[in-house]
């Protein structure tokens, strides 16, 4: 079923994009002005999609937390709001909100789930009235910006999963099964919300990281979050259990790679053998952890550790400590950043310790 909808997925999205290629050629004899037409409407309704999510989530109760588009973030703290950077790998942006404070069973999570499309879809039909009446390239314009607002819907309205992330659809589909898997939502948005603005993950309530009666991808994220838990209070045995389990259990896509880095970064700090580290470290983990390098501390991090402790490579180790400073400067999670330079100076102490 997952191998399905992986292709599903794939093929529904290819078709949509094929249909608006098509669309733009014909519409435009200008096909550069219309390519151009073509990726600001897309990058438009990315910002109406992201805003359809911000309005039916604050209109249903919940908080402001932060708004993404591409790897911007405006985020909100202490009643300021600060411009960050951070991107999620298949995401485009992304607007998080706190959870209204009402048990998980009673949290309305259609509509905010829904927004985005839905604000896709309203938009689009207010532009189909002047599709009709105006003519040349007014009406090629209009009639892009409907086709793109009603492909953008159908893109996250339409059940699909990109890289193990779950579409809105996909996420309505998994929360109305039964109230644990609004628990998990629930849950996650509340972890989300509270390392934000600075608590610990260790200092977070236990029963927000309970998986119990949970499959699919939201109990993977909250897996994934109570790894995070355990390197927090240095655990790291717990941790690589967590990770091992998961990774022998098959999970796959953005949680999966995410859960072999922290393996890998468990298995270097335990002082696990070169060749159990170099059979983790394969070519499709080694192009993940370089395409995230730059935005997660977390990856930082393990490229410390791996050319510190493993490599011995002090000049390249250096250089990921230069760069955890960098990028911990815009980094939009408090908790994190406090997490990972802790991590960053236990490596530290370790190569001490063994030199």
């Amino acid at each position: 079923m997952k191998k399905f909808l992986n292709v599903f997925s794939f093929v529904f999205s290819m078709i949509l994009y094929m249909f608006a290629g098509a669309l733009t050629a014909s519409m435009f004899e200008n096909l550069i002005l219309g390519l151009v037409i073509f990726f600001l409407f897309f990058l438009i309704h990315i910002i109406i999609h992201e805003t359809g999510h911000l309005v039916f989530g604050l209109l249903t109760g919940y908080k402001f937390l932060s708004f993404r588009i591409g790897s911007f973030t405006l985020q909100k703290e202490n009643g300021k709001y600060f411009l960050k950077k951070f991107t999620i790998p298949g995401t485009a942006g992304q607007c998080l909100l706190g959870v209204p404070d009402i048990p998980a069973e009673k949290c309305p999570y259609l509509l905010y789930h829904a927004g985005g499309g839905l604000m896709n879809l309203i938009t689009a039909l207010i532009a189909l009235p002047f599709v009709f009446i105006s003519d040349g390239i007014g009406k090629s314009v209009f009639s892009m910006f409907f086709a793109m607002g009603i492909i953008t819907a159908l893109q996250n309205l339409v059940p699909l999963k990109n890289q193990g992330i779950s579409n809105d659809g996909m996420n309505i589909i998994e929360i109305s099964r039964n109230d644990s898997e609004k628990r998990i939502i629930y849950n996650q948005l509340e972890i989300n919300y509270l390392t934000t603005l600075g608590t610990r993950y260790k200092d977070i309530d236990e029963k927000y990281f309970d998986d119990e009666n949970c499959e699919g991808i939201l109990a993977d994220c909250i897996r994934d979050l109570k790894i995070n838990r355990f390197l927090d209070m240095h655990d790291f045995e717990s941790a690589e259990k967590i990770a091992q389990n998961l990774i022998d259990g098959n999970i796959s896509g953005l949680y999966g790679n995410e859960v072999k880095c922290e393996l890998l970064f468990c298995k270097i700090i335990s002082g696990a053998d070169r060749t159990s580290i170099d059979n983790l470290l394969d070519k499709k983990l080694k192009n993940y952890i370089k395409s995230t390098c730059q935005y997660y501390l977390s990856r930082i991090r393990l490229m410390y550790a791996y050319n510190l402790l493993v490599e011995k490579n002090i000049p390249e180790a250096e250089k990921y400590r230069q760069m955890f400073e960098k990028v911990s400067e815009k980094y939009p999670v408090k908790a994190d950043i406090i997490l990972e330079r802790e991590l960053m100076d236990i490596i530290t102490q370790k190569n001490t310790a063994v030199q």
